[in-house]
């Protein structure tokens, strides 16, 4: 019936258009009946699906993604060969081009989640500043680009409106991207690492990261370190409390999981109260584990107050004395007077 509708609605405007509006010269007669048609809006169906039409959506916009990075990467290519070639005044206009191009992108749904599947086609590739002068380099650094504020802007947006969701959907997606290529990790690892997003919500997902630690060789310490911020988040945010917390720790710090083993006893050691940090500490010297030294010494460095941190980095340095150098330099970059009696100490 709407079928029929629609048919006769357009024989009038036909017959009205061929009436009233005589065809300009040289124009085709068949345009004038597609343009009535083209006015009609499609009489809504029953029953239909709006997650179809979000689907659909979201598969254009995707699309769209892809066409314009891809876009963005020639312009950036040729850009670059222009400043590198001693032409600024040439490779002015195709800047312009490029900020074009980008604002373009960034009203486009979804945009991070595109770059997230971006990311994982291209492989995030680690190197020097040289990568990007391909065009497949170039869509990486601006997939990561895209991630990181969109990241930022999501968590703004959660604070301000009191909303996770969206927010909460993208770090999820993060972490499953993670857990499928070892260079999207390295890539995107450090965007969540010792921040506030990680929260209860993202348990499971790290969960899943931290069992495909092993099956794809994703990067030693970072694991630990998600694992070790999840946890703090949830402290500092009341989900969970520090005696519920230090029960976790404490049944994982002897498991057979090196990741998560590694990240309770981070926890446990920087925990209010200092309850567990001898204990932590005494287990690692009895197992002569250098790299569990390594990790705490770092751990105390960045998050224990000065005289603590100084006071684990003296007794851990003689199983790790190779890390001690690091350790110093990031309780430096915390707080410069920090280290006056490193040295000595």
């Amino acid at each position: 019936m709407a079928a029929l509708t629609t048919a006769a609605v357009g024989a009038f405007l036909v017959t009205v258009w061929s009436a009233r509006r005589p065809a300009a010269a040289g124009a085709s007669a068949a345009a004038e009946p597609a343009a009535a048609l083209a006015c009609i809006r499609p009489w809504p169906v029953a029953g239909a699906d709006p997650r179809a039409t979000q689907r659909r959506r979201v598969i254009g916009s995707a699309a769209k993604f892809t066409e314009l990075l891809a876009e963005l990467a020639v312009l950036a290519v040729h850009r670059e060969h222009r400043e590198k070639a001693g032409d600024p005044a040439g490779a002015k206009p195709l800047h312009a081009q490029a900020l074009a191009l980008w604002r373009r992108m960034s009203r486009l749904p979804s945009r991070e989640e595109h770059a997230l599947g971006s990311l994982v086609r291209e492989g995030a590739a680690s190197g020097g500043p040289s990568r990007y002068a391909t065009e497949a380099g170039w869509r990486r650094r601006l997939s990561l680009r895209v991630v990181t504020e969109g990241l930022q802007r999501r968590w703004q947006q959660s604070q301000t409106r009191g909303d996770r969701a969206p927010f909460d959907r993208l770090v999820g997606a993060m972490l499953r991207a993670m857990g499928r290529d070892a260079r999207v990790a390295v890539a995107l690892g450090p965007l969540l690492v010792d921040q506030p997003y990680l929260g209860w919500a993202h348990e499971a997902a790290v969960d899943d990261l931290v069992a495909a630690a092993a099956r794809h060789r994703l990067p030693r310490r970072l694991i630990p370190e998600l694992l070790f911020t999840l946890w703090r988040n949830e402290q500092s945010t009341g989900a969970r409390s520090v005696a519920e917390l230090a029960g976790m720790a404490l049944a994982a710090r002897e498991g057979a999981h090196e990741s998560r083993r590694i990240a309770a006893l981070q926890l446990l050691l920087v925990l209010p109260g200092a309850q567990y940090r001898d204990l932590v500490l005494d287990q690692v010297e009895r197992a002569r584990s250098r790299a569990a030294a390594g990790d705490l010494m770092l751990t105390g460095a960045k998050h224990l107050p000065r005289r603590q941190a100084l006071a684990v980095l003296r007794r851990l340095s003689v199983l790790c004395p190779e890390q001690l150098s690091t350790a110093v330099v990031r309780l430096e970059q915390r707080s410069p007077d920090s280290v006056a009696a490193a040295p000595a100490q």
